[in-house]
């Protein structure tokens, strides 16, 4: 044991000593975290910089999907709705499943015809190369 313990020293230290706040947990701040910020960073900029495909009219939409249906290929709609922060909501990507008057079923997901802006098929790039 040390024989050296002053009390006065003890008190005068915890008296003058400043903590450095948030400055001493810096630098367990790891690279995982900055790549991982980064991402969520980079994924928000691409999401608010989404623009639309050129609009297509109703004869247009009603001809890709049934060619998109008939070839059985997958489809991305590019929907007319945007977010509360008027961001372009995803497009609605996968196979069509089926249709009715009022919309398509693109997997699980029902979309009116109303909403849709523009249809882009996966069969068109497999015929153009």
């Amino acid at each position: 044991m040390n024989n050296n313990y002053d009390p006065n020293l003890v008190n005068a230290f915890l008296k003058e000593y400043q903590d450095r706040g948030m400055m001493k947990w810096q630098g367990f701040y790891l690279s995982d975290h900055t790549v991982a910020s980064y991402k969520r960073n980079k994924e928000k900029e691409i999401k608010s910089n989404r623009k639309h495909l050129q609009e297509m009219s109703v004869p247009e939409i009603f001809k890709e999907l049934s060619d998109a249906q008939k070839n059985n290929s997958k489809v991305s709609v590019d929907l007319r709705q945007v977010n509360k922060n008027n961001i372009l909501l995803e497009p609605v990507t996968g196979y069509i499943k089926g249709k009715d008057t009022r919309g398509v079923y693109i997997e699980e997901k029902y979309v009116k015809f109303e909403d849709i802006y523009s249809v882009f098929c996966e069969w068109h790039n497999v015929i153009n190369v």
